[in-house]
């Protein structure tokens, strides 16, 4: 049945999959962070060599974010990210967590303090918001700690929305290196 066939995206994500490269691209919520945190741990699981990511994402969601981040922590591999285009919102801490950071030269990094849209009892609405509130700070310290740049000033440029270059990214300790073009 035609239903039944891949399609082109599905076909690339497989070629990807078996050269051990994952893409994390677009807006990603938890149900696209589950999806690709279950195809890193596969490639943990089949085999030795590094994994490769391809970034070019956003997300204000925690959740998607502490799902990758906590992913990439417990793999056994080494795990190299590229970023490309725009790395935006928690996805940042995404990158600056990998083992081997790489951005392309025309890449951009986005710092901003995610958003919720909180509806319900007020009662739950305030234990709501300090959960968030918890997680948003927990964050900024692992992004801290990934960086080694202090937490109040990585507190103020996210609240502020602060704009990076592919070298300014390196300096602010979010990635190694500007990726050299054709360079793997």
């Amino acid at each position: 049945m035609p239903g039944d066939l891949p399609g082109p995206a599905d076909v690339v994500a497989q070629m990807l999959f078996v050269q051990r490269v994952v893409l994390i691209s677009g807006p990603v919520d938890t149900e696209q962070a589950a999806r690709t945190a279950a195809s890193l741990m596969a490639l943990d699981a089949i085999g030795d060599d590094p994994v490769e990511c391809r970034i070019n994402a956003s997300s204000d969601s925690m959740e998607a974010a502490f799902t990758l981040i906590d992913t990439i922590d417990a793999l056994g591999v080494r795990f190299v990210a590229t970023a490309t285009g725009m790395v935006a919102g928690t996805m940042v801490g995404v990158l600056a967590v990998c083992q081997k950071r790489r951005i392309t030269p025309s890449a951009r990094v986005e710092l901003r303090e995610p958003t919720d849209c909180l509806s319900g009892l007020a009662s739950r609405i305030e234990t709501h918001a300090q959960a968030l509130d918890g997680r948003w700070h927990l964050y900024l310290h692992r992004l801290a700690e990934a960086t080694g740049r202090p937490f109040e000033h990585l507190e103020s440029a996210h609240r502020t929305g602060t704009f990076l270059t592919a070298a300014q990214a390196v300096t602010w300790g979010l990635a190694d290196e500007v990726a050299s073009p054709g360079r793997r």
